[in-house]
């Protein structure tokens, strides 16, 4: 048996196991669903975390729980290293936690607010001298638009990761590369990696000093968090977790990367210190004799400060909300290369959950662990307010309403770059609404039945609301029971049907001009015969040219893509910056190649069908630049 047929029979081995426990837990649930003692999840996590390391390709990971102000339950799984063969140990092992971070940058953000030297509601630019936040809209941004991330900011990405040690102040990065603004402030929750660092920024900015050094004074210190650090390498380095991929070959060691949005993205902790950052926010900003939150700070910290629709989860300072049978949930994930974690309290039942991953695998895992947690244990009773999201089967929609026809289309989730060439990873990635049986709707195979004019609810608990604007037309899709999220109803043109079939048209017409035009003189070469009076070779040769350049800028990119994004994280290679220079001029080029089309068919050179394939080429060429700006690829957009 080759290593590859044993690596599939493992995975697929691992995965039977979690089917198990997560079916024993089921008959768990169903026998006792309120048995959450110690002995019960040390059973349960230790049965679901074995299964998981193994089905996931997982080296190793951590869990600690907490409970009615103690620890409840601590364990390493498997190792942090596996060159040096080190167990992980909740106390020393520390773990890159990405955007778990936006939990502590959001906690010191709050403790500004209290102490009066940050406002939620000024505009960011008053306390900003490095540069401003331009005015598009009306509405200024607000630290409260930054900790519901309803800002309005567009998703970045390029250039925001290095592989070596950070040079620069978090507020040049922010100078440098803050994402436009392309929606109001407060409209739609738009989730934002800069938005949050931006927030950390301000942190600093009130404080006087470098925003790690306050969290380490403020956040760190009076909770005992000994081993947490927002440093590239934090020290002891030896006790921090490596992060790895999987593939064929094995397993292999990730990078380490500096993510410049420093706030958001670099926090590096221990199980021990996730649990008494976790108490502490259990107990309204106290843990033991420290504070580091008022009680009414932090119950507003936890309370739900936006939402699309009351009928849906929203979002808390820094947390998200999520439902589960009705009990409510404050948590965030983390994902970063090499490292997967989540956070997840009950605040009802005085209970939370902290996980953490060497590998990406955990984004999959953690969400198994949270589901197959609320199967084996119940949910507490709750009075979240949002009743819609209890559980319980919504009566039937009787009323009047847009028809179903309305909602039916392609929606894409707005957490994508409208601005810079990043667009292009959007190819192929709507979510489609149809109608299904009755006045039902089907999104990814789960079916939701209509409760009201532009609410519908699916037998699992999830919830789908619909905007329209003021003609009646359909423009927002908002979904949330685990997380709130927002889609942006696609045009026609730009729905996958109808860029499948505008690329179709346009490699067809590259094809002809750089395929069968060849082809056909070669062959006339070979059999000597004369070359017919047809389409001028000038137009012709012109229109091959435009073909091959842009060809060529699609192998480019699509080999930049193959290559995992070619690093544009990591900054813009030069080929990718230089081939962009290609569509700039074919596009200039096209001009000429449509005139000469236009003459051919005036002078009446060649044959019909010369003239038809001629007009195809050309009419690809023209297709082929609304595509390119569409997609921010004319000209260079970063």
């Amino acid at each position: 048996m080759d290593s590859r047929t044993a690596q599939v029979r493992q995975r697929v081995a691992g995965c039977f196991v979690a089917a198990l426990v997560a079916a024993g837990s089921l008959a768990a649930a169903e026998a006792s669903a309120d048995a959450l003692t110690p002995g019960a999840f040390g059973a349960f996590a230790d049965s679901i975390m074995t299964a998981h390391l193994a089905a996931h390709h997982i080296p190793g990971a951590v869990l600690v729980a907490v409970k009615d102000g103690a620890v409840f339950f601590a364990r390493g799984y498997g190792v942090a290293n596996l060159d040096r063969n080190v167990p992980v140990d909740p106390d020393r092992t520390m773990f890159r936690v990405a955007s778990v971070s936006k939990l502590v940058t959001a906690t010191a953000a709050m403790q500004l607010v209290e102490q009066g030297s940050l406002a939620l509601d000024r505009d960011v630019n008053a306390y900003l001298t490095d540069f401003q936040i331009p005015a598009t809209y009306p509405e200024p941004v607000t630290l409260f638009h930054l900790l519901t991330h309803t800002a309005g900011f567009d998703e970045r990405g390029i250039d925001r990761k290095s592989l070596s040690a950070p040079t620069g102040s978090l507020g040049d990065y922010l100078a440098r590369r803050m994402p436009p603004r392309i929606m109001p402030p407060g409209q739609f929750i738009c989730y934002s990696n800069h938005g949050m660092a931006l927030a950390g920024h301000l942190v600093e900015r009130a404080a006087g000093e470098p925003f790690e050094r306050y969290v380490a004074t403020h956040v760190f210190q009076p909770l005992g968090m000994e081993r947490s650090s927002f440093a590239f390498l934090p020290e002891p380095v030896s006790d921090l977790a490596t992060g790895y991929s999987y593939g064929a070959s094995g397993y292999r060691p990730v990078p380490a990367e500096y993510i410049r949005t420093v706030p958001a993205s670099m926090l590096s902790m221990t199980g021990a210190d996730a649990a008494r950052f976790m108490l502490a926010h259990l107990q309204d900003g106290r843990l033991g004799e420290s504070r580091i939150l008022a009680d009414s700070t932090a119950r507003r910290m936890h309370a739900r400060q936006f939402a699309q629709d009351p009928s849906l989860s929203g979002i808390a300072f820094g947390f998200w909300e999520r439902f589960e049978r009705g009990e409510r949930a404050l948590w965030h994930d983390g994902d970063r290369a090499g490292f997967g974690s989540l956070l997840y309290l009950l605040p009802d039942r005085g209970f939370g959950m902290f996980v953490a991953y060497n590998s990406r695998g955990g984004g999959e895992a953690r969400g198994d662990l949270v589901r197959v947690f609320h199967q084996r244990f119940g949910a507490a009773a709750t009075d979240s307010g949002a009743t819609a999201l209890a559980g319980a089967a919504a009566p039937p929609f009787h009323g009047d309403g847009p028809p179903l026809q309305r909602f039916a289309g392609t929606y894409l989730f707005n957490r994508y770059s409208h601005r810079s060439l990043e667009k292009l990873v959007t190819l192929g990635r709507g979510t489609k609404v149809t109608i299904g049986h009755g006045d039902t709707l089907e999104v990814n195979g789960e079916t939701f039945a209509r409760v009201g004019p532009l609410r519908f609810r699916s037998a699992r608990g999830g919830g789908l609301v619909f905007r329209v604007d003021r003609s009646g037309a359909v423009t927002h899709l908002f979904a949330g029971r685990t997380i709130a999220r927002v889609y942006e109803r696609l045009p026609w043109y730009a729905t996958d049907r109808a860029q499948l079939a505008a690329v179709v048209m346009i490699v067809l017409g590259f094809l002809i001009a750089i395929v069968v035009w060849p082809l056909f003189a070669l062959m006339r070469r070979r059999a000597r015969r004369p070359s017919s009076a047809g389409v001028s070779r000038g137009a012709k040769a012109l229109a091959m040219t435009v073909a091959l350049l842009d060809v060529g800028f699609i192998a480019c990119v699509a080999t930049v893509l193959a290559s995992g994004g070619g690093g544009i994280e990591y900054g813009m290679p030069l080929t990718l910056t230089i081939a962009l220079l290609v569509p700039m001029v074919t596009t200039v080029l096209v001009i000429a190649v449509a005139w000469r089309c236009i003459a051919a068919w005036r002078r009446s050179e060649g044959s019909i069908a010369e003239r038809i394939q001629m007009t195809w080429v050309t009419l690809a060429e023209l297709a082929f630049v609304p595509l390119l700006l569409r997609l921010n690829l004319l000209g260079i957009h970063t």
